[in-house]
C-alpha cells in the first residue's frame, strides 16, 4: 500500500513540475507585423491560390519544451471612413501546412511552435468581393479606403449565449456593422490606396 501512495506521489510531482515549466513564459516571444497599405488592384486579385497577406505573426520558442499560442480572435471587416460604412471579409490563418477559417466566436485558435524553433502565422485574404453599389434609391457608390482587423477579446461575453435547455453554448455572429467608433478606433488600420 505504501507502494501505491510513492508512486502517486511521484506522479502527481512530475505532472506538477512539467505543468509549471509549460506555463513559463521565459523564451518565447511574440512579433506582430502588419502592412500599413495596400492597392485596391492587390486586394481586388486576392484568389485562394495567391491570398493576400495582411499581417504576419512571427512566433519564437527559444524553450527546451513545445509551446501552443493561442492566436488572436479578430474579425476582418472593409470600411469607408467618410460615410461609416463597414463590410464583412472572410479571413483565415495560414501555415506553411494549413489554412484555419476565423471563426465568429471565442473558440481558440493554436499554433503549435517546437522546442528551439519559431513558426510564421499569416493572416491572408483568400478573396475580396468589393461591391461598388449599396442598395438605396440612389445607389450611392461606396468606396471602402481602409480594412479593419477588429480583436474580439472585447467581445467574448458576447458570443456565446449559454443554452440551460441541452445545457451547451451557442455561439453568436458578429458583424462588422454592429461594431461602435470605439471599436473600430482601437482596431488596426489599413489604408486601401
Amino acid at each position: 500500500m505504501n507502494k501505491n501512495i510513492l508512486i502517486v506521489l511521484v506522479c502527481l510531482i512530475v505532472i506538477i513540475t512539467v505543468a509549471t515549466l509549460n506555463s513559463n513564459s521565459k523564451g518565447f516571444t511574440v512579433e506582430v507585423n502588419t502592412i500599413p497599405t495596400i492597392s485596391e488592384t492587390e486586394l481586388s486579385s486576392a484568389e485562394y491560390d495567391l491570398p493576400v497577406t495582411i499581417q504576419t505573426i512571427n512566433i519564437y520558442n527559444d524553450y527546451f519544451m513545445s509551446r501552443n499560442y493561442v492566436l488572436p480572435n479578430v474579425k476582418v471587416c472593409l470600411y469607408n471612413s467618410t460615410n461609416n460604412n463597414k463590410r464583412d471579409v472572410d479571413a483565415y490563418y495560414e501555415t506553411d501546412a494549413s489554412s484555419t477559417p476565423l471563426s465568429n466566436n471565442n473558440a481558440a485558435i493554436r499554433a503549435e511552435v517546437n522546442a528551439h524553433s519559431s513558426k510564421t502565422v499569416s493572416l491572408v485574404l483568400k478573396y475580396v468581393y468589393i461591391p461598388r453599389l449599396v442598395d438605396t434609391p440612389e445607389k450611392n457608390i461606396v468606396n471602402y479606403d481602409q480594412i479593419l482587423i477588429v480583436p474580439l477579446e472585447d467581445y467574448n461575453d458576447d458570443l456565446t449565449e449559454s443554452n440551460e435547455l441541452f445545457g451547451s453554448l451557442n455561439y453568436r455572429y458578429v458583424s462588422c456593422n454592429s461594431f461602435s467608433d470605439e471599436v473600430i478606433d482601437r482596431a488596426v488600420q489599413i489604408d486601401i490606396i
